[in-house]
């Protein structure tokens, strides 16, 4: 999309000029600073992921290039439920959603409609999937209790 609209075989969107300002590019010169951002990237998965609250945000607010962006990754997302039904023979697996990603409406709606029903409510917070790895990890014993004595109690530290 960039060199797209870099070269004029796409209409600019905001997601361009904002992605320029927010790597601090200098205007005219965009795409040639780009690619060596992105050629000089120690962890370009990680690097290049810190730009998803921006491509969230102008989704919601209605780009369509940081829409197609949204889209694409909502159908990967929604790929891995398919996946995982048909591999559990469960059709309609209940499914949920973490992270700070997962805050933006746009995502949320984008992986919905594609999966095609609405996910159920995170159990616990980011940290609470946390304590509940560790706890696994060193074997204790868990059951529903355990996580419902965890989730009220993270809930009790953030205010809920």
């Amino acid at each position: 999309m960039v060199r797209k609209a870099s070269d004029g075989d796409a209409r600019a969107t905001a997601l361009v000029a904002a992605l320029f300002d927010r790597l601090g590019f200098r205007p005219g010169e965009g795409l040639h600073q780009l690619v060596g951002w992105a050629a000089g990237l120690a962890e370009p998965r990680m690097q290049i992921a810190t730009l998803a609250p921006l491509a969230l945000a102008l989704a919601e607010a209605g780009d369509p290039a940081a829409g197609a962006i949204v889209d694409a990754a909502a159908a990967e997302l929604a790929l891995h439920i398919k996946t995982l039904e048909r591999r559990l023979g469960a059709p309609t697996l209940a499914w949920s959603f973490a992270g700070g990603l997962f805050a933006s409406p746009a995502l949320r709606r984008a992986v919905t409609e594609r999966v095609g029903r609405s996910p159920s409510p995170p159990r616990l917070p980011p940290v609470g999937g946390a304590l509940l790895a560790a706890a696994q990890h060193l074997d204790w014993p868990i059951d529903e209790s355990w996580i419902e004595t965890l989730a009220g109690s993270l809930g009790r530290l953030s205010g809920r």
